[in-house]
């Protein structure tokens, strides 16, 4: 499976919304997550909440579970990049 991510960012609320949108079968995946930004004085805390759903007999719960693991990879990887970039 592969899919583009479409975020949009609300400034006001300091929060976003995302989908993933899949390049191929899009009735056999439906994903999305919201997120709110915090600041918290010395920095800011990200705290996302969202659904991953697979619509594969037999081994959707473990393509969830995948994407799902492959996803937290990602956003680990984004704050270590955004904390090195504004590193002085």
């Amino acid at each position: 499976l592969t899919w583009v991510e479409e975020t949009t960012y609300d400034l006001a609320t300091r929060s976003s919304r995302s989908r993933l949108l899949p390049d191929h079968y899009p009735d056999r995946l439906i994903a999305s997550a919201t997120a709110v930004f915090v600041d918290t004085g010395s920095g800011t805390t990200r705290t996302i909440d969202g659904d991953v759903a697979v619509r594969m007999p037999l081994v959707g719960g473990k393509v969830e579970r995948a994407i799902v693991s492959g996803l937290r990879e990602h956003l680990a990887d984004e704050a270590r990049l955004a904390i090195d970039f504004m590193a002085p």
